[in-house]
């Protein structure tokens, strides 16, 4: 992984987050880690993600009709806005709160930090996103992150995770699996 333009402040801040054992959640937005992306549903007036990640599911809403709110509580999700490039949904992210980290490296962030995500469907079986992350309380100068992620096949079937005895995952993350074969994206 590379590393991402800290600065002398947020070098210390991931220092002690990543000696102090606690563990620190992901938001949707970063929970938008392309393997824990099940759904997305595309409404006229919202955009809702739906996330799963070994049973702990969350909805992120993206407003289509709307503008960021002047009063924004920071919260985990933040206030996401949307519109379409084209193909692109177009995705800007503000509001979110400073109390998880960007990556499991504990890059720390501020509530200054906004996102903005580009969501191209590049042919049938992939999604890309590219992330600009700003935040000049944590980084020396804005940066893009991109992530690709494989769609299932035509006519596979989403499955549950579960990481215990029997995993129907293992054909993804085991070279040894004895699990049967699921159609995946090759």
């Amino acid at each position: 992984m590379a590393a991402f333009p800290l600065n002398a402040d947020a070098k210390a801040v991931q220092a002690k987050q990543l000696g102090d054992g606690l563990c620190y959640v992901e938001p949707a937005p970063f929970g938008a880690i392309l393997d824990e992306l099940r759904t997305i549903e595309v409404g006229k007036d919202q955009v809702v993600m739906n996330f799963d990640n070994t049973g702990d599911r969350a909805d992120r809403i993206i407003h289509m009709t709307a503008k960021h709110p002047a009063d924004v509580k920071p919260s985990h999700q933040g206030h996401s806005i949307g519109r379409w490039d084209g193909d692109t949904l177009v995705v800007d992210t503000v509001g979110l709160n400073d109390r998880f980290w960007l990556d499991s490296a504990g890059t720390p962030h501020t509530e200054q930090l906004h996102l903005v995500e580009r969501y191209t469907r590049t042919d049938y079986n992939t999604l890309q996103r590219v992330v600009t992350i700003d935040d000049p309380g944590t980084f020396t100068k804005p940066f893009d992150v991109t992530y690709t992620a494989k769609l299932g096949e035509p006519n596979s079937e989403i499955i549950e995770y579960f990481c215990i005895e029997n995993n129907q995952w293992g054909d993804r993350t085991n070279a040894n699996a004895t699990a049967p074969s699921i159609p995946v994206a090759k």
